[in-house]
């Protein structure tokens, strides 16, 4: 939502901008302040209308009526300040009232034609998550029906489980029974799950904490669908899903247009700083060369999002050496002889990182997020820390909020691997684009000197 509002915000003020240069008119301080106005109100009336939310031209009438209230609620608060500041003398009205006029046809047009492209480009980011419901009760089936009659729907539930007989819980109309909760993990592997909706009643919270247990083994989204509101739990949030109360324990916050709209940054970023260092990716790649004449890249698979694997590139820093399939990956350690005498430049610098703004370009990658770990680091620790497969929740990322707070370099025991995990679910629970140019610009000293980078 924070990023909706700034689209139509930044729509509003370019409108404005564009009208008044059209009537020759300068645009001064009124005007400005006017703009400022403009884009406080649009960002909070607007934010909640979403990109997504027409999939059909019969709904256009619906958007209309929407889009004109909206407006007009943002025109009455400006004219009401408009008023008290006493800015109706310095602009001329005829340019106003034709902004207020046209804009609101602008916001429309704009979000349709926006619509159409993120619908177009970023269709893995708008498909229907593939939902499991575990337990039947009566709230299950009125949030099966309730899914099912949406024409929006953002699931699509494949079916639901329950360790109970099904005389005594009765069905869910529609939808097979897939098996027994005990095997939840198991499930959502095997039909791709994304989504998990563990519904109760108020007795069953004993029998749920098995459940969810098993799920935090899953990069399955969790959420825990209560009979009565529960307010208490840590950090869970209240949601809704078609108007029922939902209680997120585990969701992707960077997801619809908050997820269209980091990709669109990333690749824009990406490939900008991708042609400014390439002088300084070649000037690397020759001293690699000219060090001990092996290969300038080294290549290793790593898990990405919802545990898909790619190839990561990094600029080769080790001595070369066969590296058997499965081993567990040795870390470099302080003094380690495997390092080259370019690779240690590298290394502290963090310069050998650089070829990882390929993978961001292309989508394996992010700028910000978690750190990518090699796949025998993630096979171990997924049985050693609870929750460390939900870090594949997100995108992996060049930097992340872990290693801004020192936490990088080597392994020494579970603890310090559990702490990185910890960060990295709290980055993605309170993900914000704020949050994310925070940890670009504390980064760049990062960069320039860090006991952790050997």
């Amino acid at each position: 939502m924070f990023m909706q509002g700034v689209v139509y915000a930044l729509l509003a003020v370019t409108s404005l901008v564009v009208w008044t240069s059209l009537y020759g008119e300068p645009f001064g301080p009124s005007y400005r302040v006017l703009a400022a106005l403009a884009a406080i109100f649009a960002f909070f009336t607007f934010r909640g209308i979403s990109l997504f939310s027409m999939w059909r031209w019969s709904e256009l009438p619906r958007l209309i009526i929407r889009f004109t209230f909206a407006w007009t609620l943002v025109v009455l608060l400006m004219l009401a300040l408009v008023y008290l500041l006493q800015l109706a003398g310095s602009v001329v009205w005829p340019v106003i009232l034709g902004w207020m006029l046209v804009t609101p046809l602008v916001l429309l047009v704009a979000h349709l034609g926006l619509r159409a492209f993120i619908n177009a480009r970023f269709e893995q980011l708008l498909e229907q998550r593939r939902a499991l419901i575990v337990f039947a009760s009566d709230a299950s089936r009125q949030l099966a029906e309730s899914v099912r009659s949406d024409p929006h729907g953002r699931f699509q539930v494949m079916g639901y489980l329950d360790d109970r007989e099904e005389e005594r819980t009765g069905p869910i109309r529609g939808l097979p029974n897939l098996g027994k909760a005990a095997n939840v993990a198991e499930v959502v592997e095997r039909e791709d799950v994304q989504v998990v909706f563990v519904v109760l009643p108020e007795i069953g919270l004993q029998r749920a904490r098995s459940v969810i247990e098993e799920l935090d083994k899953t990069r399955a989204a969790v959420y825990y669908v209560p009979d009565l509101y529960v307010l208490d739990l840590g950090k869970a949030r209240v949601g809704e899903i078609n108007g029922i109360p939902v209680l997120e324990l585990s969701e992707m916050p960077i997801w619809g247009v908050d997820g269209v709209l980091k990709r669109l940054f990333d690749f824009m970023v990406g490939l900008v700083i991708l042609l400014l260092i390439s002088p300084v990716m070649l000037a690397i790649a020759l001293a690699i060369k000219l060090d001990d004449r092996g290969p300038i890249f080294y290549h290793q698979q790593r898990c990405g999002l919802r545990g898909k694997r790619f190839w990561v590139r990094k600029f080769r820093s080790m001595k070369t050496r066969p590296e058997p399939e499965g081993a567990f990956v040795q870390q470099a350690t302080r003094g380690d002889p495997r390092v080259t005498r370019v690779g240690r430049v590298l290394r502290a610098t963090s310069l050998d990182e650089l070829p990882q703004f390929w993978n961001v370009v292309v989508g394996d990658m992010s700028i910000v997020g978690p750190r990518p770990h090699a796949l025998s680091h993630d096979d171990h620790y997924r049985r050693e820390i609870r929750r460390y497969i939900s870090r594949h929740k997100v995108l992996p990322g060049v930097t992340g909020w872990a290693q801004i707070n020192g936490l990088r370099g080597e392994i020494e025991s579970p603890e310090d691997m559990a702490r990185r995990i910890e960060f990295d679910l709290d980055y993605i629970r309170y993900w914000s684009p704020a949050l994310d140019l925070k940890i670009i610009l504390l980064t760049i000293p990062r960069m320039l000197r860090d006991p952790a980078a050997y």
